[in-house]
């Protein structure tokens, strides 16, 4: 399934978010909460835009989610650490 970003924000997170994730990987809700701060908005207002830019990033096969520890990482860092299956 091809999953396609419609906000602007979730458009201009789709770039941004690879380079955050280029440092260390992030749950979902701890990477929302630093790009609200960022933005200085509210938490709900970014949510969204959020998980709108992570699915088009999935579907992309850039990022990818670790079950056994909850978090978003670049494909290029499980490649290295094979730790998602």
């Amino acid at each position: 399934m091809r999953y396609f970003c419609e906000s602007p924000l979730a458009i201009a997170l789709r770039q941004e978010l690879p380079k955050r994730l280029k440092a260390h990987s992030y749950t979902i809700i701890d990477l929302a909460q630093e790009i609200a701060q960022d933005l200085g908005c509210p938490l709900c207002e970014v949510l969204t835009p959020v998980s709108e830019a992570l699915m088009e990033l999935v579907a992309q096969h850039q990022v990818e989610f670790d079950p056994s520890c909850r978090r978003v990482i670049l494909c290029q860092q499980v490649a290295l650490l094979g730790t998602v299956s």
